[in-house]
């Protein structure tokens, strides 16, 4: 079974590694998984940099990695401030999960770059964490990461706001005070 050391180790792909993991989860843990989500608290600010984008005009588009079931569950609160929501449906047939991914990517199962793409923006800003972000970063104007989203930023040398709550982001907003790159 894949690893997050062989992922990060770039010996698999994302798109490799979640195909595998999802394979190994049975049909029927969907409620417990839903569960688990919502025991898992966003970020401070999450609600508040919300109010802030619907205030300004600015729509907020969701991109994950996740599934659509548990991350439609744990987002339900601030359902009506965000614009979109694109994440991963598995299919549940059988005895255990599976992909079918109608699209062909080579390295993701949600790729987050291609979906960015379909929205017209003058700014595209990204704020993200994960092996799934780099791609999506690329392609940004702006981009608010932590975690490995952000070593690998700083790997690259290419510009990026770290942060930890949704807070900074927001305050970082308002004041116009953050890294623009034109070209990443």
């Amino acid at each position: 079974m894949p690893t997050l050391a062989a992922l990060d180790a770039k010996q698999i792909t994302l798109r490799e590694a979640l195909i595998t993991l999802v394979a190994a989860l049975p049909v029927g843990c969907e409620a417990d998984m839903i569960e688990f989500m919502r025991d898992e608290p966003l970020r401070p600010g999450f609600a508040e940099l919300l109010e802030y984008l619907a205030q300004a005009q600015i729509p907020f588009v969701v991109l994950s990695s996740g599934f659509t079931f548990y991350i439609d569950a744990m987002l339900a609160p601030w359902r009506h401030l965000i614009h979109a929501v694109h994440a991963l449906d598995p299919i549940r047939a059988g005895p255990h999960m599976r992909f079918e991914l109608l699209h062909n990517h080579p390295r993701e199962a949600m790729p987050k770059a291609w979906v960015m793409r379909e929205y017209t923006a003058s700014k595209r800003i990204v704020i993200g964490d994960s092996t799934s972000d780099f791609e999506m970063a690329a392609m940004a104007d702006v981009v608010f990461a932590r975690d490995r989203l952000l070593d690998e930023m700083r790997v690259r040398n290419a510009p990026v706001n770290g942060y930890e709550t949704f807070f900074e982001i927001r305050n970082r907003l308002v004041a116009g005070d953050y890294v623009y790159a034109a070209n990443l």
